[in-house]
């Protein structure tokens, strides 16, 4: 015989003890709000002979804010319990979570408690889901709790709508946790835990962050009393792909693993870091002590930091690429090799001593189709925050920048502060010449910018290796030059002043230089150009373009290039108007000339007497175009008959004169033109 009371939606009894069924609204012990509700409310209490009883209680409709939303219908209850004056003991206690896809989660527990509740325990006999034998258990007596999970290959998949609320989305693979936990009332713990995980998948609901295949391994050792916390952690990640926005670490044969012992007081916010290792293998290496504080982590408070870099080609794909790309453009390292230490030093959050070593290191930088390779390099970088009083150097045994090689160099200087001095009267040999450094200097702005100073001299660099490097027009002879300040600011460089060049009889000066982003994938630049008594004779020669006597002058104002692409100048070039006699120029370069103007007198050429002669008399000859939305306006040296304008004017008998008409021409035209009648112009050499 049995007694049985059912609290029910219209149970009278419950009613008259003043709960409201149809729905609650609760707050139990602040872990859920006043606005979570539970509905639908029902539960049963059996009474048995022999001190036994059983109990079931059951909500068939729950409405929780997150993290507990996952949770749309609870049951929980014990089909036997014995109670007596000191112990209630319930061995088939059972607990049934009901998610909003409607899949239970079913977890059978045993439960002793006190008639004081002051002790007892609690044990997940078996973890539902798991694929090997798992257990919970949660033991407690007065001021003394231990936990101990063993929790093996608990698959994550099934668990999606619980680990939803946390922002975490397409959760799966298997997770293992086996702990061992001991707390006191009085704020002390003592924790053992390991983690570990194979196949793990998963991303954050903003797609920033995700990993997949992810295999872990990781375990704490922790004792805390009060705010105090020390230990220590190890973790290592031995397979799969890591993303976290924009980097992305394809794990594979390449782990990644970490250790540190640490101490923690959260009173003063205050964390040290001792003997801490973070290695991705074959990749990078860290190591070191920090003492930092928790409100401003970097730079550290106290420490040392030493880097090893076994892979730069690697370490600069993942890690910092992504940061400088642009456009869908990304910088790339390869055919790397050689060894790069560093050691770095702080004191009360300042960076005091910095190291780093490079040893044979030979790599090729490639971005937006230009590479920079250096061969056989080394580097002994010492720094300091004041007192410029170490020596430092760079070395390569060969280089090239951009097309422009730099044969084996160099460059001792001192760094200190937010400056370095390279030694003065520098020379660095370049394609056939020399550049000769008076000074130069970089320094860190207080914006975080960087500024680079110079001055130099040019001394006969090849025009015919500039023009191959740069993949210009073939040009042929020698430059020679004067830059007496040179700055680089914010990413852009700036010329405080006018560069002289002399080149070909005459002198060309760049007035005004400056190019934004230079460092980028779209750089501008921006420059005036006068170009004084240029001896056409000596550059006509070293092309099959065609001879040209005179001297030829011209500017090019407001110049403009966007990304490699000319975008926009007012030019003229022309001879002198007060030449007192007339030059010749020969028949192919009138050809030439005339095609640029779109003009053909070939078959004038080619006929009657003047095909007799090889070259003719002209007083000038010239044009101006000024460049604006890839369109040129051109005009000639003199205005002709019927809105037509002299590219030549002729003298003397024969005369020959090269008239265009079409005003608007199409620059793009114009330019295949130009790069045509220089590639069939190969360089002459004398």
């Amino acid at each position: 015989m049995s007694w049985k009371i059912t609290l029910s939606l219209l149970g009278m009894l419950v009613t008259n003890l003043g709960f409201a069924l149809e729905q609650i609204e609760i707050d139990i012990g602040g872990l859920v709000s006043q606005q979570d509700k539970i509905q639908k409310l029902s539960a049963t209490l059996d009474l048995y002979h022999n001190n036994q009883l059983g109990f079931s209680m059951n909500s068939q409709s729950l409405s929780l804010s997150p993290p507990y939303d996952a949770l749309k219908a609870i049951t929980l209850g014990c089909q036997a319990i014995k109670v007596n004056k000191k112990i209630a003991i319930c061995k088939d206690g059972y607990l049934t979570l009901t998610t909003p896809s409607n899949n239970p989660l079913n977890i059978p527990f045993e439960l002793k408690l006190a008639s004081d509740v002051n002790s007892g325990q609690f044990i997940m006999t078996a973890i539902p889901l798991t694929q090997e034998p798992s257990n919970f258990m949660l033991k407690w007596n007065k001021h003394l709790w231990k936990i101990k999970p063993e929790i093996n290959q608990l698959p994550l998949k099934p668990l999606t709508d619980f680990l939803k609320a946390t922002g975490i989305l397409d959760i799966d693979g298997l997770l293992s946790l086996q702990g061992d936990v001991t707390a006191t009332s009085n704020d002390f713990l003592d924790a053992n835990i390991k983690l570990s995980g194979n196949n793990l998948s998963a991303q954050s609901k903003d797609a920033t962050k995700a990993i997949a295949k992810l295999a872990i391994s990781s375990s704490i050792q922790a004792e805390t009393s009060g705010a105090i916390a020390q230990g220590q952690i190890e973790f290592k990640f031995s397979d799969g792909e890591i993303y976290l926005e924009p980097i992305y670490l394809p794990i594979n044969n390449t782990p990644i693993s970490g250790d540190t012992e640490f101490f923690l007081d959260t009173d003063n916010k205050y964390i040290q870091l001792s003997g801490f290792t973070f290695t991705h293998q074959t990749v990078i290496a860290f190591s070191g002590s920090l003492q930092t504080t928790l409100e401003k982590t970097f730079p550290p408070d106290q420490g040392t930091i030493n880097v090893q870099v076994y892979n730069l080609a690697t370490l600069f794909n993942y890690y910092m690429a992504p940061y400088l790309s642009t456009n869908s453009v990304k910088p790339m390292l390869s055919e790397t090799r050689g060894l790069i230490l560093s050691e770095l030093e702080f004191v009360d959050k300042q960076l005091v001593d910095f190291k780093l070593t490079a040893a044979d290191l030979s790599t090729i930088y490639s971005f937006n189709n230009q590479d920079i390779s250096i061969n056989n390099a080394n580097i002994n970088l010492n720094w300091r925050p004041e007192n410029c009083r170490d020596q430092s150097f760079v070395y390569w045994k060969s280089a090239v920048i951009r097309g422009v090689p730099l044969p084996e160099t160099i460059l001792r200087f001192k760094a200190c502060g937010q400056q370095i001095s390279f030694e003065r009267n520098v020379t660095l040999p370049l394609l056939d010449g020399e550049m000769q450094f008076d000074h130069l200097d970089i320094k860190q702005l207080a914006d975080g910018g960087v500024d680079l100073s110079f001055a130099t001299e040019i001394n006969n660099i090849s025009l015919a290796a500039l023009s191959e490097a740069f993949d210009l027009p073939p040009l042929a002879g020698q430059i020679s030059a004067s830059i007496p300040s040179v700055r680089l600011e914010n990413g852009g460089l700036r010329m405080d002043s006018s560069i002289h060049i002399n080149v070909f009889g005459g002198k060309i000066e760049i007035q005004q230089l400056q190019i934004d982003g230079m460092l980028g994938s779209y750089p501008i630049l921006t420059t005036d150009i006068k170009v004084n008594n240029l001896d056409l004779g000596k550059l006509s020669k070293r092309f099959s373009f065609g001879n040209i006597e005179g001297k030829l002058n011209g500017t090019i104002n407001g110049l403009r290039i966007e990304n490699q692409k000319v975008i926009a100048f007012d030019a003229e070039f022309s001879t002198p108007a007060n030449s007192l006699l007339p030059n010749s120029i020969s028949q192919k370069a009138v050809e030439n000339i005339a095609s640029l103007g779109g003009s053909s007198p070939g078959d004038i050429l080619s006929r009657g007497v003047l095909k007799l002669f090889e070259s003719f008399f002209y007083s000038r000859l010239g044009f101006s175009c000024k460049l604006r939305n890839n369109v040129c306006e051109l005009k000639g040296v003199a205005t002709a008959e019927n809105n037509g304008f002299y590219l030549i004017k002729g003298a003397f008998v024969p005369q020959i004169n090269v008239i265009g008409y079409n005003r608007r021409v199409n620059w793009s035209e114009l330019a295949t033109r130009l790069k045509r009648i220089s590639e069939q112009s190969s360089p002459v050499v004398n």
